[in-house]
């Protein structure tokens, strides 16, 4: 019995010694320092990156409107490609092999260009070029043999796929950090606002192509667009700027 009386005993005092052990471990933890500010700060972002904020800065606004406008004219030179292949008098064989060229230069211009805009910025990259997208579109029905008509298609191709994806790389650089569902609904709305061009600027070439019978005019329209869409982007602040207007740091 004194033996279980001195085990008892023992235990006792070790429940105290826990029991004190844990007090002191949350006494400490008190005495740690709390910055209060960036907890604040962090709550204060999901607030100021909502999706009506972000839209309604310059960012978004310059970058929307770009899309809409390079929908317009981005994809008429791709639809009526093969007939003015042929146009000129090129085969049919010729005409899509030529076609298949502005598909190769696709992916390849993402990987070339991808390089380019680590070094000079997506914003200055997508003004360069969203300007050699006007030029190669105002010169694509001056290209009377096939060699010009392969350069133009290779060059065009290459910029096509990677100037509509440097919007989004833009609006990432802006707010992803920040906030990453943001940029996720930001994408689909470029995506929605994208469609009606992509389905009407083709209809719109088509038609002036039947009132002139040339490509001239309707090359003159996406060229226009095309260039409009350059305007646009040179509203777009630099994103240190557009997070300091936000209270991004």
């Amino acid at each position: 019995s004194i033996l279980s009386h001195n085990h008892s005993d023992s235990s006792s005092h070790q429940n105290l010694y826990d029991i004190a052990g844990s007090l002191a471990e949350v006494e400490s933890l008190r005495e740690l320092p709390i910055d209060r500010s960036s907890m604040i700060q962090s709550m204060k972002l999901e607030t100021k990156l909502s999706l009506s904020k972000a839209i309604h800065t310059r960012t978004t606004l310059s970058i929307l409107s770009s899309t809409i406008f390079l929908s317009f004219g981005l994809m008429p030179f791709l639809e009526y490609l093969p007939a003015f292949a042929e146009s000129i008098g090129l085969s049919e064989d010729q005409a899509t092999s030529i076609l298949a060229l502005s598909g190769l230069a696709m992916i390849t211009g993402s990987i070339v260009f991808g390089f380019a805009v680590n070094q000079f910025g997506p914003i200055w990259m997508l003004r360069f070029l969203l300007l050699i997208l006007t030029s190669l579109i105002l010169a694509w029905p001056h290209c009377y043999d096939a060699t010009s008509l392969r350069l133009l298609t290779i060059i065009y191709g290459s910029c096509t796929t990677v100037s509509f994806n440097l919007g989004l790389v833009i609006l990432t650089n802006a707010f992803g950090s920040a906030s990453p569902t943001t940029i996720l609904h930001l994408s689909g709305l470029m995506n929605v606002i994208a469609t009606p061009g992509y389905l009407l600027g083709p209809s719109i070439v088509g038609y002036l192509y039947d009132l002139n019978g040339n490509y001239i005019s309707g090359s003159l329209f996406a060229g226009a667009v095309i260039f409009l869409s350059f305007v646009s982007v040179c509203f777009v602040p630099h994103p240190d700027v557009q997070k300091k207007r936000l209270g991004i740091e």
